[in-house]
């Protein structure tokens, strides 16, 4: 969370701009989850990854593992114990497509509208209490469209969220 917002705070201060690059996506979510892996076995919570072999991509690395470390902490903090995540990536259209789907608590229609609204964003709490700040998710919207990328998120209310990020190819 200070990470994220140290990071949020510098980019609406200084106008940070995506420093572009070449990179293995494929290598950043495999670091990403492994670096998350022992938070989710502490809530009895499997993670999943399917992946094409090659998923380079065209963005800032940095913002692009801040994206991915938030949206997979998020679906940790709101999934229940004996859940699975879903981590998936692909090339299509010479676009890289990075879906985390969980069987989590979900949300309604109303927050959901909310999510990308600064200062009507609400945080909720996890599953086992935890607590945000609601930046989240508006960090990964600006630093995914940053990139020239797009960011969407389907969810059902007690039925779980599935997030995309789509993000140019290289």
């Amino acid at each position: 969370l200070l990470q994220n917002l140290l990071f949020w705070s510098r980019n609406q201060l200084e106008d940070l701009k995506p420093r572009f690059e070449e990179f293995d996506a494929n290598r950043v979510i495999q670091e990403t989850i492994d670096f998350l892996k022992q938070i989710a076995w502490s809530k009895d919570i499997s993670i999943e990854y399917r992946c094409d072999e090659s998923l380079f991509c065209y963005a800032d690395k940095r913002m692009i593992e801040t994206v991915i470390r938030n949206l997979i902490s998020n679906a940790i903090k709101f999934s229940f114990g004996g859940g699975v995540i879903k981590v998936t990536g692909e090339i299509s259209d010479k676009f890289v497509f990075v879906r985390v789907i969980d069987n989590g608590i979900g949300m309604s229609e109303e927050t959901q509208k909310k999510l990308f609204v600064y200062k009507e964003s609400a945080s909720l709490a996890g599953t086992k209490g935890e607590r945000g700040t609601g930046l989240g998710l508006m960090l990964c919207k600006e630093f995914v469209e940053g990139n020239n990328g797009t960011i969407t998120i389907l969810s059902k209310k007690n039925e779980g969220t599935e997030v995309t990020v789509k993000l140019p190819g290289a």
